[in-house]
Order: structure tokens, then sequence, then C-alpha cells
């Protein structure tokens, strides 16, 4: 790397501190709803081990991984005090960044590539704004970049161990936030298409489920112990599918026809059932009576959600401002949400699967958790994790717009010129 490059890496990585610190040292919000539920199971985890949402009813309902983080961090800090705690998560988010960057370098030569993901996640409003709180949202984002850092270091490296550490990484983040599950769909897969020999491949396939499954394991122990059954993620699945459809119909043991909503099943639970894994139960047994009764409806839901997500700034869980974080000129350098660009991103990252397919997980792992998140809710910050990647793709889309363009007036670009073609020289 040329000095000139260096000091270009070194403003950026600078920007990245400066831009998160700022918002930090001029905001505060005291954790409420959701955010501080998931702060009272970390302080439990370190009083007692306890993951109970609301002892002794709701043992399981959140899912273990964010608590963990926040009972880690209550730990070193010695205090419940989350003053230091956008410090914690961002040293997380900056290493996992900076292995993918030093990832793609390895698949191309050219620099601009880990430049421009630098550029974005550093300007990256939605990456800024979640930093400050104790939430999936910024974790999600994190694990993103590591699942994609180190899913291209295995596809490289072709070791066993290597994707048994696939495996784990990709329950844990399962087990942050269930929309990573399809990921564990496509890692399996890919063992089998990568050139080696049968066995070889029969090993790698099964060291991704060894390391997926001895991950899952404590808490599916900790689970049986507690309902006789394991749980996979948590009893809260149900809950959030009916959250949106308003008042639904189930049909009682006694054939009859009752009508209900999310909000009263969660009340009901615990004077109707024994645990929450009881209720989940019934919970799922009229989400998929719903489902079953009205298929074509929620298909018709998921598009809007798609694009609700998209297009939708609003955010819950903050008192504070999601769009303009700073009250002065300092606001409009960072990169905010727009559907346009959204949208284009996302083409940018499908064209670039043409030109530079090795690097497919920077678009399959935000992709899928992303449309993952939408076959439950439709809330804007479903999209948040997996915003910086698309904003990415827009140096994809317009280069290949601009040679497009120039290919049509009969003055194709030089390859020394062509952006587009420095991007797909793979090594």
């Amino acid at each position: 790397m040329k000095i000139k490059e260096k000091i270009y890496f070194g403003l950026l990585i600078l920007l990245y501190f400066i831009v998160r610190i700022s918002y930090w040292v001029t905001h505060d919000e005291t954790p409420f709803s959701d955010i501080a539920d998931y702060v009272r199971i970390g302080q439990q985890v370190v009083e007692n081990w306890d993951f109970a949402h609301f002892h002794p009813f709701w043992l399981s309902y959140k899912p273990p991984v964010l608590p963990l983080f926040l009972a880690f961090y209550f730990k070193l800090r010695g205090s419940f005090n989350l003053d230091f705690w956008p410090l914690f998560q961002t040293v997380f988010h900056f290493s996992s960044l900076l292995f993918l960057l030093f990832e793609i370098r390895r698949v191309n030569k050219c620099l601009l590539v880990p430049g421009l993901y630098l550029f974005v996640f550093a300007l990256s409003k939605s990456s800024v704004f979640w930093s400050f709180k104790p939430s999936t949202e910024y974790i999600s984002e994190a694990f993103i970049l590591s699942l994609s850092a180190f899913t291209l270091y295995t596809l490289r490296k072709k070791t066993v161990l290597n994707f048994f550490v696939l495996g784990l990484l990709t329950m844990t983040s399962i087990l942050l936030r269930p929309q990573f599950i399809p990921f564990l769909g496509i890692a399996i897969p890919m063992a089998f298409l990568i050139k080696a020999k049968p066995k070889e491949k029969i090993k790698m396939a099964t060291a991704i489920l060894l390391g997926a499954f001895l991950t899952w394991l404590p808490w599916g122990v900790r689970t049986y112990q507690l309902y006789g059954t394991p749980i996979f993620t948590s009893t809260q699945g149900p809950y959030s599918f009916l959250w949106e459809l308003g008042k639904v119909n189930y049909t009682s043991p006694m054939n009859e026809i009752i009508t209900t909503d999310v909000s009263e099943l969660q009340m009901t639970a615990e004077s109707r059932f024994k645990n929450d894994f009881e209720a989940m139960t019934f919970a799922n047994s009229v989400a998929k009576g719903w489902l079953k009764a009205n298929f074509p409806t929620y298909l018709s839901l998921i598009p809007f959600r798609i694009w609700n997500s998209i297009s939708d700034k609003s955010e819950a869980l903050t008192h504070l401002p999601r769009n303009d974080l700073f009250p002065n000129y300092a606001d409009w350098i960072l990169l905010n949400k727009d559907s346009f660009f959204v949208v284009s991103g996302i083409f940018g990252l499908i064209l670039s699967l043409y030109f530079t397919p090795v690097l497919w997980p920077l678009f399959a792992i935000p992709m899928v958790q992303w449309l993952m998140g939408t076959a439950f809710l439709s809330y804007p910050r479903i999209i948040d994790p997996a915003l910086p990647f698309f904003y990415a793709g827009n140096y994809v889309f317009f280069t290949f717009i601009r040679d497009f363009v120039r290919r049509k007036r009969h003055n194709p670009p030089k390859e020394a010129n062509s952006l587009l073609q420095k991007f797909s020289k793979s090594i």
C-alpha cells in the first residue's frame, strides 16, 4: 500500500470514529421499551444467569446473544453503567469491518472497493444512529460484516476447522436475530459447491452443522430443563408474526370461531398456560391457522412490508431524531435512507454478482436477513443493518450505467480508466 493510500484509509478510519463519538457525546437517552428489556435481562444474567423477560412466566422470550453481550460488557465495566456501551459495540463493529476490508482486498487487487466500504460505513446515518443504543440493530450489522468476512475467508482457506467456526458464527447470529436463519441454509450447500473431494465436502458440511449445534446446545439444554423440550431461539416468534395482523380468528377445541389479537394472547397467557413455551405453542397454532386460511393475503403483505422498510424513515425505540443526527452542516455529509438509492444499490449488488461473483456474501447475507425480517414485520428498522451494503452497491450500479452510456455512444471506456473493470479484476 502506497503512502497516499495509507493516508486515505487513515483519514477514513478517523472519520468513522469522529462521526460516532461526536454523536455519542452530544446525545443522551435512557433505554425504554424493548431496549430496556434487553438491558434488564443483561443485568439479570450478570446477577444470577437469568434470561427471563418478565419472571417467572416469560423465561425465554428474548434470544440470548444481545443479553450475553450486555452481560459481558457489565462484567468488564464492573457496574451496570451504559456510558461506554457505544464504544464497546463499536470496537466489535469496526473489527468486523476491518476483517471484511482485508478479505475484499485479498479477492480484489484494487483498493477502491475496500475504501468504498469503509467510506460508506463511516458515514452511514443508520449505522451511526444505532451505534448509540443497546439494541440488536448495530450488533446485527456487525455480525453481517463478520459473517461476510469469515465466509470469504473460509472459501479461500477451505479447511474443515474454518467451516466449523463458520457454523459457530452463523448460529451465534441466529441467536441474536432469527432473521439470520436462511444463511444456515446457504452455508451448508456452499460446502458442496467448492472444489474438493467428495469426502472433504461432506466433512465441511458436517463441520458447519456441528459448529452450529454446539453453539446452540447450551441454550437448548437450558430450555429443555425448563420445558422438557428444547427451543431453537426464543418464544417470541409467533407474537412477532401476529403483531401487525390485528384481529385474527382461530378455532377452539369446542369448534368455536374465536377472535383475538397479539395483545390479548400475551396478556392472558400467564393465566391460561403453565409457562411461555405452552403459550408460544398455542400462539403458533393461531398463527398457522391464520396463515392457512389467509395465505394469499399474507403474500400480498410482503411487497408492502419490503417497500415500507425501504421508504419509511421513521423509527421506534427512540426519543431522538433519526434523520437529523447533528444540528448543523455535519449532518449533510451522512448517508441517509433514500428509497431510490436503496433500490439502485440492490441492483448494483446484483450486478456485482456478475462482475465479481466471489464477493457474493456481500449481497446474500444482508439481503436474506432483511427479507426474512419482512416475512414477520414491516418496521422501517428491519432494513437498517443491511443499508450500508445497499449504499455501497450504488457504485457498481452507476458505474455500469456510465459505461453502458459510453458504449451506446460508440466510445467504450479504456481499460485503464474503467472503474468497473478495476472492481471486477480478481487475483
